[in-house]
């Protein structure tokens, strides 16, 4: 099951709202809001201090949120190696690649006489 989904569900359930996790677990509430999102990985297993806090609040027993959170961390993390980001521009065959100076990225007075 997502951690995303777990901690949510609680929230509804309880009544709360992510400032009040935020504020509970003594973290920002834009990093609650990014986490839920997932633009955020879930943090690692070993920051028992977050999860501790966040289980205390949200009345969940130890140790389940950072259960739930290891296995999808290490998948997420293992899409992004295999995922490699693509070039921005493609060089042509044959191209000749320039330097900056050639390019005249620099201004003139920086430029050796």
């Amino acid at each position: 099951m997502d951690v995303c989904l777990v901690i949510k569900q609680r929230l509804e359930e309880l009544g709360f709202e992510q400032r009040d996790l935020a504020a509970a677990a003594e973290v920002t509430e834009s990093y609650i809001s990014q986490l839920l999102t997932r633009k955020k990985l879930p943090p690692a297993p070993n920051r028992t201090d977050i999860y501790d806090k966040m289980g205390k609040f949200l009345k969940l027993p130890s140790a389940k949120l950072s259960k739930l959170a290891d296995p999808q961390r290490r998948e997420e993390l293992k899409r992004n190696l295999e995922d490699p980001p693509a070039p921005l521009f493609e060089r042509q065959p044959g191209q000749k690649t320039k330097s900056k100076v050639e390019e005249g990225f620099f201004p003139k007075l920086f430029q050796r006489k």
